[in-house]
């Protein structure tokens, strides 16, 4: 039985030998791999590409005992490669994607396409593998990116109606609570004026957060628009200075501001700008202790504009300054806030074209954020 085993595999070895110039040059043109193998599993024909695809060479593949174990470890893999092979009728084929895995240990995914011929009365299966790794992934990417973007486009949109109906009715409070702290209609005691200030001051935050959280749709949707002009940048930094000059003086922090010479009119989104220093600045502000300073730099390098916002206050550690851009992050639980203004500054600064970073010594030691944006861009509002 043996010997007649051998005299089989010799009799197609021969067959393929006589011919085995011209179906090597033939096979070695194709970029799919290609083998032909008898039931046993022993390869006559396995070409380059097949070599390119699972990392072997035939004298590797018919040396393994069993070379299906070395690509499909995976037992489901492989059974899901043999099905219905050995159930072929001759001139029969059978398609089916499978991953296998290369010598590097890789994953490929991989159409098989297979065929039942008879050879000088021996069965024959011929199987064409065609890798489709590069485009499953770019499949899968665009899948997932397109799935982002709905998902990011309903946030938005959600997050832009929420904001809506929320600002309405909190305006009107704000309204009455400022009649109300005015004494407009009679004199308030100091328990209640105290009450007032409250309500006040709380639905001003909220505003802010509110307004925030519209921005950041706006920009995500693609619907933020920027309107250039030239206007003075030390105009603009000073006024940004006094925005927070009350609360920089309750906190006893004292302000600066370095302007190089040759800086002042530059051509940007004035209220775009003028949004992106106040929320750096005031978050100067809110994380420097009593004592300390802040303020902001500013000069001109070649065709750019960089701007520092620095303060002396609880410095970041180098693990959280990626994740300070990414919104909804605190550094800090007793600070109020929900972290939107850094996310919403990177998202101006590249709108404008330029970039945004934070340097810090660590942990107390103080921050310095800084951005650049062109001197004189062309300036188009998002599409």
């Amino acid at each position: 039985m043996r010997s007649k085993k051998k005299t089989d595999r010799g009799v197609i070895e021969d067959g393929f030998r006589k011919n085995e110039a011209k179906l090597c040059f033939l096979l070695e043109k194709i970029e799919d791999g290609i083998t032909l193998s008898d039931a046993k599993g022993h390869f006559y024909v396995y070409n380059s590409a097949m070599e390119k695809i699972t990392g072997y060479t035939k004298e590797e593949a018919n040396a393994s005992s069993d070379f299906l174990e070395l690509i499909y470890p995976d037992p489901i893999e492989r059974k899901r490669a043999l099905f219905g092979i050995v159930e072929l009728q001759e001139g029969m084929s059978r398609e089916g994607e499978v991953t296998i895995v290369r010598k590097d240990g890789r994953p490929a995914r991989i159409i098989i396409n297979s065929y039942l011929t008879n050879y000088s009365g021996h069965d024959i299966f011929l199987s064409i593998y065609r890798d489709v790794t590069e485009h499953k992934q770019f499949e899968e990417t665009q899948k997932a990116r397109k799935f982002a973007e709905a998902a990011n486009r309903a946030k938005s949109e959600f997050l832009a109606n929420m904001s809506h109906e929320l600002r309405t009715p909190l305006n009107s409070i704000i309204g009455f609570a400022e009649i109300l702290h005015d004494q407009t209609f009679g004199p308030l005691n100091d328990k209640q004026k105290e009450y007032i200030n409250y309500v006040l001051s709380s639905g001003k935050y909220l505003l802010s957060l509110i307004n925030d959280i519209l921005d950041l749709g706006k920009v995500e949707s693609g619907k933020m628009e920027l309107k250039p002009s030239v206007f003075s940048l030390k105009n603009l930094l000073e006024g940004s200075l006094v925005l927070v000059k009350e609360r920089a003086f309750r906190g006893g922090i004292e302000l600066s501001l370095d302007i190089a010479d040759g800086i002042d009119r530059m051509n940007a989104d004035e209220r775009k700008v003028k949004e992106i220093v106040y929320n750096l600045l005031s978050n100067a502000v809110k994380f420097t202790p009593r004592g300390g300073r802040a303020g902001i730099r500013a000069r001109k390098l070649d065709s750019i504009i960089e701007i520092q916002v620095w303060d002396t206050g609880i410095g970041i550690e180098s693990k959280d300054r990626g994740r300070i851009f990414s919104g909804f992050f605190q550094l800090d639980d007793k600070y109020e806030g929900f972290g939107l203004g850094l996310m919403i500054a990177k998202k101006l600064v590249e709108l404008h074209g330029g970039r945004i970073w934070v340097e810090s010594g660590g942990k107390g030691k103080g921050s310095t954020f800084k951005f650049t944006l062109p001197a004189n861009p062309q300036l188009k509002s998002q599409s």
